[in-house]
């Protein structure tokens, strides 16, 4: 049996090294076909599979993720007292959680906060520079946002739930994804979330977030702000959201692992 999350190496290999996307695309297709069994992580993914590989439907098993019990609701002062201790973050903030490549859709989202004008506002993009990093730090530039954009680097299992507990809004607006983990723990950590619509983000997401066009940097901004702007409209976010997550629990996702293993091995 194999696992595999989604296709992204396939439909954009723009966003990989091309050495690495092309083994990529040989190993995974050449791996799925000879699978006795393959599980991935959303519907989304299963189609995907299906289509682009020529897999069989009934070869294919779907396991949601799921958030970590330590992303739940927290203290709001007390998260951003400890920030502003540990990091140096003592403003309101976006925030984004992930790698910082192409894929994540990044340099929309640093223009998106450019054409908003949001003074007291910093963007925390937190996560391990991967390829096509510096694209997105040249955009930073560009704007002029040396100050207002904060790159913590890759955030500690133990530090990672306060930071989405401190932030006014997590911004997840990649181009593609097979789930999404981010935009789950984010709603189980009682955040208003802002999500893209297209690949498997809204499957995940659900009536937890708001859905913006990843390629549209008017759209992210316009979201941003109706969530900034509307405390009714945070409100009813954050309820959606704690919903939603609470429906995606580990012992279901391992259940279902364990189940298909025993069907194999008859």
């Amino acid at each position: 049996m194999v696992t595999i999350h989604d296709l992204a190496h396939e439909h954009f290999p723009e966003f990989f090294p091309p050495l690495q996307g092309a083994r990529m695309r040989r190993q995974v297709r050449s791996t799925a076909r000879r699978a006795d069994h393959i599980t991935t992580v959303s519907k989304f993914s299963a189609g995907d599979i299906e289509r682009t590989y020529g897999v069989p439907p009934e070869k294919i098993s779907i396991a949601y993720q799921a958030p970590s019990e330590r992303f739940r609701p927290r203290d709001k002062p007390t998260c951003r007292e400890h920030l502003a201790r540990t990091y140096g973050i003592d403003a309101p903030f976006l925030l984004y959680v992930g790698r910082i490549q192409q894929r994540k859709n990044l340099p929309r989202l640093v223009e998106a906060l450019a054409r908003l004008k949001l003074p007291e506002m910093k963007l925390v993009i937190a996560g391990k520079q991967d390829w096509q990093a510096e694209i997105l730090f040249a955009k930073v530039r560009e704007f002029g946002l040396e100050a207002s954009v904060v790159f913590p680097g890759y955030i500690s299992d133990d530090d990672l739930p306060l930071f989405y507990n401190a932030a006014e809004v997590f911004v997840f607006p990649s181009v593609f994804e097979g789930f999404g983990l981010p935009v789950v723990e984010s709603m189980a950590s009682g955040v208003p979330t802002i999500t893209s619509h297209g690949s498997s983000l809204e499957e995940v997401a659900g009536d937890g977030a708001l859905l913006v066009d990843p390629l549209d940097v008017s759209s992210i901004a316009d979201a941003i702000q109706q969530v900034l702007g509307s405390a009714e409209l945070k409100d009813q976010l954050i309820k959606r959201g704690l919903r939603r997550s609470a429906q995606l629990k580990p012992e279901n996702f391992s259940l279902k692992m364990l189940e298909t293993y025993r069907t194999l091995a008859g």
